[in-house]
């Protein structure tokens, strides 16, 4: 919008009381199918005739969500066809790019177009039709209006006559900032004070090793996976969560001149975090969590081409969404282009990404591309996420990790022999030269199979005297 110098508006609503005011009759013209739930009033702890309610869902149901999503969908068909009688002028993409008007989540939405009084006023008297027939009432005191290339004071003036407040390009949209740089830490330190919160000192002092593991795994799914799906962390915010998570596992305090914060650590924190195969906990590193959230949007570029999503980054970054062209996404603002240049990323780390991209052919399907880490083709966050740890990480020095090649295989079966037949042959020295040679030695017929260890030697016997431990005595 900056270099077209196309006046334009970002209108983000909020309806009041979603939940409350939902009408069921709105509803029930949609889907006739659904009822209400019956409810009753108590009057002096006495519960009063049931009856069935004229408006409101019950919040915390399952059911809930997916009626707002019902309603928000009449508001969705009600945008297309003012877009399409000309009631609403949308906001044009490049290269003949598609028009977009509105974006929805359940009810959170946001409304973008053209500036002009005129089509502003129209996107009002939409949501006011739209009020009187489902109940929901657009909170303007919480709504918020943006502009692109419009000045202060006309943005101001339309704001009032809204009855909505003017607000920055940097806001909170599902709990993601947007229109913030993401690659300044300043941006992520919320993050961190809830990974603090989360992972006290005191649950730390409680949890068992066990339970201290389940809930570093847990913290991260849960907290920082909606962040790193859609933006790069940087270096400093990945190391201090780093940091976190290791104090926390390993049970220390919580100040930098904490005692308990001094306790020696007997294994280094990245072969905690590597693979059980290779030695470790699988509990993982953040940064290939992070990179491995990030690749999905390369398999939806490439397998998903009808969506309106790749149809919006090809109107910005041509058609192939610079994944060829990374020097021209770096260019761009946004978490796209750093996205696009992922695997300029990896080839820091040695960390192939591009090459198990694979493009199937069989006659007998579609072409389309397949991820060669998974044996079903389908791209997965946790395969990538193990290849990028098993690359990066050091391999723990553990008995199965000695066996592997065959030199040190062949030089353990060569230790075990000789080792063995020492024992035997003192063993059975000091019976020879014993004090107690007029007893009736014991005949023993031992077969040892060595096979791939003795290399030949398959079989021992004849061997006088019992095998036992030495020091033992015989029994008379």
């Amino acid at each position: 919008m900056r270099k077209s110098k196309k006046k334009a508006f970002t209108f983000k609503v909020d309806f009041e009381k979603t939940f409350d005011s939902l009408s069921w009759e709105y509803l029930d013209s949609i889907l006739q199918c659904l009822s209400s739930a019956r409810v009753s009033v108590l009057i002096n702890k006495v519960a009063m005739t049931e009856f069935s309610m004229e408006c409101g869902i019950r919040q915390g149901d399952p059911l809930s969500p997916f009626l707002c999503i019902i309603a928000a969908e009449g508001l969705h068909i009600a945008m297309e066809m003012a877009k399409e009688k000309g009631n609403f002028e949308g906001i044009q993409l490049p290269h003949q790019g598609p028009i977009i008007s509105h974006l929805q989540y359940v009810h959170d939405t946001i409304f973008m177009g053209s500036w002009s009084i005129e089509n502003a006023k129209n996107l009002i008297r939409i949501l006011r039709c739209f009020e009187f027939s489902s109940g929901l009432k657009v909170n303007m005191s919480k709504s918020k209006l943006f502009g692109f290339g419009i000045q202060t004071c006309e943005l101001e003036l339309g704001a009032r006559s809204f009855n909505c407040s003017v607000c920055s390009l940097s806001f909170i949209y599902l709990g993601l900032p947007i229109g913030a740089s993401m690659g300044r830490t300043v941006h992520w330190n919320r993050i961190i004070e809830k990974f603090q919160a989360r992972l006290s000192k005191w649950k730390a002092s409680t949890l068992s090793f066990d339970g201290r593991l389940t809930l570093c795994k847990a913290v991260l799914n849960s907290l920082i996976s909606f962040y790193f799906s859609l933006y790069k962390a940087p270096v400093k915010f990945i190391k201090t969560l780093e940091k976190i998570r290791m104090r926390f596992f390993l049970g220390r305090g919580g100040g930098e001149g904490d005692l308990e914060s001094r306790k020696m650590s007997w294994i280094a924190w990245e072969k905690v975090l590597a693979a059980k195969e290779r030695g470790g906990l699988g509990i993982g590193t953040l940064k290939a969590h992070n990179i491995a959230l990030l690749g999905k949007w390369w398999w939806r570029f490439k397998n998903y081409q009808d969506t309106t999503l790749v149809e919006v980054i090809k109107s910005i970054y041509g058609m192939d969404g610079g994944f060829d062209r990374p020097s021209v996404a770096k260019r761009r603002n946004g978490c796209w282009g750093t996205i696009a240049n992922m695997p300029k990323f990896l080839e820091k780390e040695n960390v192939s990404f591009i090459d198990h991209f694979k493009l199937s052919t069989n006659a007998n399907r579609p072409t389309k591309w397949v991820w060669s880490l998974e044996s079903s083709g389908v791209y997965s966050v946790a395969s990538l996420r193990n290849h990028i740890d098993n690359t990066i990480l050091p391999l723990r020095e553990n008995y199965k990790a000695r066996l592997r090649g065959h030199h040190r295989l062949s030089k353990i079966h060569e230790g075990i022999r000789l080792v063995f037949m020492w024992v035997i042959w003192g063993y059975r020295n000091s019976k020879a030269h014993s004090s107690n040679s007029n007893r009736k030695p014991h005949a023993a017929l031992l077969c040892f199979s060595y096979k791939d260890v003795c290399k030949g030697v398959k079989v021992l016997d004849h061997i006088n005297g019992k095998l036992k431990p030495t020091g033992v005595e015989d029994e008379d």
